[in-house]
């Protein structure tokens, strides 16, 4: 970024920086992620700045610098999204997290970006969500994640070329896909119907499961070098 630019951006993580001021983690819409300096937010007076420049909001921010670190210069804020109740505020965090351990620096994905965006519209706009609903927007936006950034899956066939069937159990592989169950594979085992749920990119009932949510743990881990997340252990 050589010259002030607007971008338009999501913040994914806030960190006090000397005095008053604080490190955004962004992730820009046709950028990719980057982080900036906001100066003098956490001043006397500041709290609405300080509130429009943290998570859950959409920003038109003015950037300049060329260093690894910008300077805000300004922002516009687009939309917040307000989320009742501790899932939702937990669903959103966790996805920042996911999201600053797992994307690149300085690499785009707006459609990614759009389909976050949407995802807390939608869930700013129902406030009475389950923690069902909350877990099938998850897997699929962390299936969605590891299509972009090169890691996506085929869950509707095995590595063999035979097709998912719904009363078959399986494992998958998260370097290679999903294969019959077998001796001496380290992974949980998975009906077949949960495989097929997750292929369409639809919302289903079956995307809910303790099941499911444990085998994406696996394969995101697996992506993360081994390494938990903090959302994972709180």
């Amino acid at each position: 970024m050589q010259r002030p630019q607007h971008a338009l951006a999501v913040t994914l993580h806030v960190r006090p920086y000397r005095e008053t001021s604080v490190l955004l983690d962004l992730w820009l819409r046709e950028q990719g992620r980057f982080s900036a300096v906001a100066r003098g937010v956490r001043a006397a007076g500041k709290a609405r700045r300080f509130a429009e420049l943290g998570p859950l909001a959409l920003n038109l921010l003015e950037l300049a610098g060329t260093g690894s670190v910008l300077s805000l210069r300004s922002h516009d804020t687009q939309r917040q999204f307000p989320l009742a109740g501790p899932m939702g505020l937990r669903s959103a965090l966790y996805l920042n997290e996911l999201l600053l351990r797992l994307l690149p620096e300085h690499d785009p994905h707006p459609d990614l970006f759009d389909r976050y965006v949407q995802m807390l519209a939608e869930w700013s706009a129902r406030p009475q969500s389950t923690a069902a609903d909350y877990a099938t927007s998850l897997r699929l936006f962390e299936c969605a994640l590891l299509e972009e950034i090169g890691y996506g899956l085929v869950w509707e066939q095995t590595i063999d070329g035979d097709p998912v069937l719904p009363d078959v159990s399986y494992q998958v592989d998260p370097e290679q896909g999903v294969v019959a169950t077998r001796r001496g594979l380290d992974w949980p085992t998975i009906d077949g119907a949960a495989l097929l749920a997750l292929s369409t990119g639809e919302p289903d009932a079956r995307l809910a499961s303790k099941a499911l949510r444990d085998l994406m743990r696996g394969i995101l881990r697996f992506r993360l070098g081994g390494r938990m997340l903090r959302a994972w252990v709180q």
